[in-house]
């Protein structure tokens, strides 16, 4: 295809002119011919005096302006384009990558809390249900490690009323620190045994370990456990009521200074030990002399029947040997009469 102004040859799907710079974009053979016959008939019509270089150059210089700013104007538009997608991509990787750390703060500041939160850890305490009514404070040995790595070794209270302890997440193990007294004075012996806690963030996991195991238990034990779930089952610290004339001054003091040791004034519970304790004694002694009494008098009653008995006996045989006298003097008598008769 030929430019229909100044008739150089043009390549194919080009937009302009490479001679002359009109826009010949679209044009095909028919209308190139065409619009070369239109320019071809312009010399004639501006005189014969005028030449076709002249009137090409008329036309030759707009256009290439033309083409000029609008080959410019294109490549702003384009770069702009390019800038505003490359913002658009940049804000949104920036956005989301804004959202992922807004996310992962959200995330950590919520292990944070769960972390530093105590969860309510249960201790169930077994006494029997006749004696449930006792308001009975016991004391627990608690030592672990938490999870933020801080070590635990104190001594808490629960009670049949509040039995949980509060723990932050972290292994522990739990076992009493004492025997314990109740609000009326009873004493109780509790069991020895040895819990391990897990305090998770979802969830209390115990595991019994008993305090009496031997090595080969102990190593036995930790090859159990390893393949053994966690638990979520609350162990019972099993308690014994002892009779109060058992019970020694040294028990009731023990009881009492290690409840004191981490909670309120127990020494209404340590008198109402001692005066039960008391009673309990006094009640045995008046037992013992009531019985000393009864047997004393079963035996002086025995005595006095004994006594009965052998006097008894003994008239018995006075009577008995009067009677032999009395037979003999009479035997004596008819023999006289009889000999003197004779």
């Amino acid at each position: 295809m030929e430019c229909p102004r100044c008739n150089a040859a043009l390549p194919d799907n080009t937009r302009f002119c490479p001679s002359c710079g009109l826009p010949v974009e679209g044009l095909d053979d028919d209308a190139a011919q065409t619009t070369n016959d239109s320019y071809a008939a312009q010399p004639a019509m501006l005189g014969d005096d005028e030449d076709l270089s002249d009137t090409q150059a008329l036309h030759v210089e707009p256009s290439r302006q033309s083409a000029t700013k609008h080959a410019g104007v294109s490549k702003r538009a384009i770069l702009f384009a390019v800038c505003a997608v490359l913002i658009a991509i940049l804000g949104i990787f920036v956005a989301a990558e804004a959202e992922h750390n807004r996310a992962e703060e959200e995330r950590r500041a919520a292990e944070e809390l769960a972390l530093n939160t105590p969860r309510s850890v249960e201790v169930r305490l077994g006494i029997p249900t006749s004696e449930a009514t006792h308001t009975m404070p016991v004391a627990v040995h608690v030592v672990g490690t938490t999870k933020k790595d801080a070590q635990i070794d104190e001594v808490k209270v629960v009670s049949l009323d509040e039995p949980s302890l509060l723990l932050a997440p972290g292994l522990y193990s739990v076992n009493l620190a004492g025997n314990t007294l109740s609000n009326d004075g009873f004493y109780y012996k509790g069991s020895i045994d040895t819990f391990e806690i897990e305090v998770a963030t979802d969830g209390v996991y115990w595991r019994e370990s008993p305090d009496d195991q031997s090595p080969q238990d102990e190593a036995e034990e930790k090859d159990e456990a390893e393949q053994t779930t966690r638990t979520q089952a609350k162990p019972v610290f099993a308690f014994a009521m002892v009779a109060p004339e058992r019970v020694t001054d040294e028990d009731i003091q023990a009881a009492q200074s290690c409840l004191e040791a981490v909670s309120a004034d127990y020494s209404s519970y340590a008198e109402a030990a001692y005066a039960r304790k008391t009673e309990a004694l006094d009640r045995i002694r008046a037992e013992g002399e009531a019985r000393d009494a009864e047997q004393t008098n079963q035996a002086e009653g025995i005595i006095w029947y004994v006594d009965q008995q052998l006097t008894a006996r003994a008239l018995a045989k006075e009577e008995e040997a009067k009677k032999r006298n009395d037979d003999s003097s009479t035997t004596h008598t008819e023999e006289q009469t009889k000999e003197e008769g004779q």
